[in-house]
């Protein structure tokens, strides 16, 4: 019974998530990196069928609601987003594949999990650097909402193994850290510019 009621609660709130994402770049608070928005894409797609194969759909509520949201949200970053050609970004676009590679390899479905994790890690260093240069142009909010999407699928869960874990925990630690550095960075930057206004 709980576990259906968190997997609902996972299911809006990653629903919430990508509405306040698509709002805030509509009302040009939020401006997305286009490489990781593109690779999200990507990924959402690799998640969804890895997750789907080892049997985790508790999880996999989380990365269909994830998948929906991010097809709209990269199409908007296409106009109103920030970069996505420069070496960086075709760096992170090498190393996705190369995950994709090793996963047709092993055709192991967790060792796929794993490297799809750490591809879509490695996806998210364009935006790590946008917001470390321009906090201003990403929103909190947004990255908030996944960290309770990222807590609920992990409680939703019905069975306590790596598998199942990994991706909603994952989720919810990488979000936990955007906040953390959107806020944080933001904090530094409106103090230094103070200080110099002086």
């Amino acid at each position: 019974m709980m576990s259906s009621i968190f997997t609902l609660l996972t299911i809006i709130q990653g629903f919430i998530s990508q509405s306040i994402g698509v709002y805030a770049i509509l009302k040009g608070g939020y401006r997305p990196q286009r490489m990781t928005r593109f690779i999200y894409l990507l990924m959402n797609v690799l998640f969804i069928g890895t997750l789907f194969a080892q049997g985790s759909y508790g999880a996999l509520a989380l990365a269909t609601m994830q998948a929906i949201g991010t097809v709209v949200i990269f199409l908007l970053s296409l106009k109103f987003g920030i970069g996505g050609t420069n070496r960086l970004d075709f760096v992170t676009f090498a190393g996705f594949v190369i995950s994709l590679i090793a996963w047709k390899i092993t055709s192991n479905p967790t060792l796929a999990l794993y490297l799809s994790i750490l591809t879509d890690s490695i996806g998210f260093i364009p935006t790590i650097e946008k917001t470390w240069r321009m906090p201003e142009t990403e929103d909190w909010r947004f990255y908030f909402s996944d960290v309770l999407a990222g807590l609920f699928s992990m409680l939703a869960l019905t069975r306590l193994n790596i598998e199942d874990l990994a991706f909603p925990l994952y989720i919810f630690v990488l979000n936990a850290l955007a906040v953390v550095m959107i806020v944080g960075r933001g904090k530094i930057l409106h103090v230094k510019k103070k200080k110099g206004m002086r």
